[in-house]
């Protein structure tokens, strides 16, 4: 039997630019995860001219400015990316046929097979109106991580396993000592990360962000990045002292200019 191709909703022949397509894809692979018990993580949904992708806690949604099929079509993530990294031209062009995707570039040509189902995703008409982040935003973020905590056991486990962003700095603490880093500019109010979510949002190159009661979001002018908004008082790091059994914070961590560490007492 002959497969039935389906047109792109919007009449376009399906043709990208192979690192854009690429580029996109990425953003989308940061909160996918391979072998995963949560169905379809590892896959990625393309419908309404977006590539969007969901592990379960987090989402990601971004706009690909072109339909493939006139309905969703879900598929395996990383392994669309092998098939787009080991083509050699400048555009690839995408059909969604019975079953399958095809992607083709030149002469090569090759076939993937389509998941059933659509991946569940945020509702983008309920994202308020978005604030600025500093420029230098996701670098301070990042350079925070190797001061957390693995919080296992402890009361405030999540709170360890987190970066405050207040006012003008990055906070991070792992009862021992505080790493503290002034940013390029300020945000409204504070936002608590997850450590399991600081290298997709830092990946991610947000440019602005909203807070909702469930869900930290983040904006770059492609798309959103949704990760799970953490609740809870982060240690007072203005106290440090020792009380009992419990070790506080006894020494500040500090980033000069020059990106070296050096420890404050």
């Amino acid at each position: 039997a002959t497969k039935k191709k389906t047109k792109p909703a919007d009449d376009s022949d399906g043709t990208f630019v192979r690192s854009a397509l690429i580029a996109l894809l990425d953003k989308c692979l940061l909160v996918t995860q391979k072998n995963s018990l949560y169905p379809a993580a590892d896959c990625v949904q393309i419908a309404n001219k977006q590539m969007a992708a969901n592990d379960g806690r987090s989402a990601v949604i971004v706009n690909i400015g072109k339909n493939i099929a006139d309905h969703p079509i879900v598929v395996n993530g990383y392994r669309l990316k092998q098939v787009l990294s080991q083509m050699s031209g400048d555009t690839v062009t995408c059909t969604a046929d019975d079953g399958e995707l095809t992607v083709s570039c030149g002469k090569a040509r090759t076939g993937l097979s389509l998941m059933q189902g659509n991946i569940q995703l945020p509702d983008l008409k309920k994202v308020g109106e978005l604030s600025e982040l500093p420029p230098d935003f996701s670098d301070c973020i990042t350079s925070a991580v190797k001061f957390t905590k693995d919080g296992n056991g402890l009361e405030n486990a999540d709170i360890l396993e987190s970066v405050l962003v207040r006012n003008n700095c990055v906070y991070a603490t792992d009862r021992i000592k505080v790493y503290r880093r002034a940013m390029e500019g300020e945000i409204e109010g504070r936002m608590l990360i997850p450590t399991a979510y600081l290298k997709a949002v830092s990946s991610f190159a947000p440019v602005n962000f909203v807070e909702t009661e469930q869900n930290l979001i983040f904006g770059n002018g492609l798309g959103f990045l949704f990760i799970p908004k953490l609740s809870g008082d982060y240690p007072d790091l203005d106290q440090f002292m020792q009380k009992g059994n419990e070790l506080e914070v006894r020494g500040v961590i500090k980033l000069p200019e020059n990106g070296a560490v050096e420890r404050i007492m």
